[in-house]
């Protein structure tokens, strides 16, 4: 009798710091344009309130001049930079002091998800999931108690295929974007 291959998918592998960077990347990539929007919003109101401030009490609109913009702007952009670059920091440091799981495991059957890492285990239902995206190096998934980074080294083609059959049996197809290199 010819063996069925298992429907499920299940893996256990470390995680590396490459690992934990590429997903603060991927997060910092997916917040750029909010946050971009929120500092030049942030820049305009600035500046447009220092100005009403100072026609009030000085009776000028002088204070409106390009050198305060431009120190605002680089003020800003130094904060922006510092905003981007401070989760790279903080993982770093996490990961030196060893804060952060470097083992996990995955399975997918036919309820949905479940991740284990350390101290805790996560359960979601396929119906639950908001949020698939693939690039060439790894799949995110993302539900409301579940973001997740399945690196593809860990996955065999025959794994890759039964996963994007599972994901696109039961997930919306609107929520899942295939980006392939």
């Amino acid at each position: 009798m010819p063996e069925v291959p298992d429907p499920n998918i299940e893996l256990t592998f470390d995680l590396t710091l490459s690992d934990y960077l590429a997903f603060q990347a991927w997060c910092v990539r997916e917040n750029q344009v909010r946050w971009f929007l929120t500092y030049v919003f942030v820049l305009i109101a600035i500046q447009v309130i220092s100005g009403i401030v100072d026609w009030l009490f000085f009776g000028e609109f002088e204070s409106f001049a390009w050198f305060q913009w431009q120190w605002l702007i680089s003020v800003g952009l130094v904060v922006y930079a510092l905003i981007n670059a401070v989760p790279f920091l903080v993982m770093y440091v996490v990961w030196i002091l060893k804060k952060v799981p470097r083992r996990m495991l995955f399975l997918a059957d036919e309820k949905g998800l479940m991740v284990t890492q350390a101290d805790y285990e996560i359960r979601v239902p396929w119906s639950s999931l908001m949020y698939v995206n693939e690039n060439r190096l790894a799949y995110f998934l993302r539900s409301k108690s579940l973001l997740v980074r399945l690196p593809k080294r860990e996955l065999a083609q025959q794994q890759i295929a039964l996963l994007e059959a599972k994901i696109r049996a039961n997930v919306l197809t609107s929520v899942f974007k295939l980006v392939r290199p």
